[in-house]
């Protein structure tokens, strides 16, 4: 097994959210309300972040956030006229992001965007991110992992 080498160290991670955060506030500040769709647990950590950073930039803009796990949840869900991003930490296959992004088109949302953390080169489905932290050139047997267990330190690892 391959070691774990750090792509992304904590301090690195949390200047690339802030440009990811003045992206999507440079983009959406006409907007009223925007709704953040976190996949899974990585995915909804750092769509909080990216809340708290839009609260501060946008006071006016209503940003909701949802944690989503993608199976038959998210059919639940009616996601109509919605100003959606689609928040994860890696952007692997894209096979959830894709599943997300249908089940949201669907809906007929008014807008919707991805923002990841880290992207892989290698895609196994047809989704691209409007939000990109860090793209990593891979092989197809190499892992991007994003680490949040301690959140006062984060790490995304190649592997």
């Amino acid at each position: 097994m391959n070691a774990k080498q750090i792509v992304l160290r904590d301090s690195e991670i949390r200047i690339t959210l802030k440009r990811m955060i003045l992206q999507i506030a440079e983009n959406h500040v006409d907007k009223s309300s925007l709704l953040l769709l976190g996949l899974n647990e990585r995915g909804s950590f750092l769509a909080k972040l990216i809340q708290h950073g839009l609260n501060e930039i946008l006071p006016n803009l209503i940003v909701s956030l949802e944690q989503i796990n993608v199976t038959q949840e998210m059919a639940k869900h009616d996601y109509k006229a919605e100003n959606i991003i689609i928040v994860d930490d890696v952007l692997n296959s894209g096979k959830t992001a894709f599943i997300a992004a249908m089940t949201c088109m669907n809906n007929g949302v008014s807008s919707l965007e991805t923002a990841f953390l880290a992207v892989r080169e290698h895609r196994s489905y047809p989704i691209s991110a409007n939000y990109v932290g860090l793209s990593i050139a891979t092989t197809l047997q190499d892992h991007v992992l994003f680490e949040n267990e301690n959140p006062e330190d984060l790490n995304v690892y190649l592997q």
